[in-house]
């Protein structure tokens, strides 16, 4: 049977993840999927079963795909070097940001920004 999520549902995970993720940016802290399971008082077992039948997405999707999000914006509204920009984007590391930016946009970071700063 397929069910349906109330809006409301899907605005409090949505809220949620912003939420964390604020203060992931905050904290230039790597966003994780556990940590997220964490704040919201759940096993990372049940965000993971309950979480894709919300928002159409996994966890770990959500959480990159706001992540790049705000890793573009980052790059194309400011100056700062690409390894700021990873960890102020909640990536942890350059080398995470790296690969999962140039997997995603089919450019490097420093092309991304090239493209949207001439």
């Amino acid at each position: 049977m397929n069910r349906q999520i109330p809006f409301a549902d899907k605005q409090r995970f949505e809220r949620a993840l912003e939420s964390y993720l604020y203060g992931c940016f905050a904290r230039r802290s790597a966003a994780r999927v556990s940590e997220f399971a964490d704040s919201l008082g759940v096993s990372r077992s049940y965000l993971a079963r309950v979480f894709p039948s919300v928002l159409g997405q996994t966890v770990r999707e959500a959480l990159r795909a706001r992540q790049l999000e705000e890793a573009e914006r980052l790059l194309r509204t400011t100056a700062r070097p690409t390894r700021d920009v990873a960890l102020a984007a909640g990536f942890g590391t350059q080398m995470t940001f790296f690969r999962v930016f140039t997997t995603s946009r089919s450019m490097t970071p420093e092309q991304y920004r090239e493209k949207w700063t001439k």
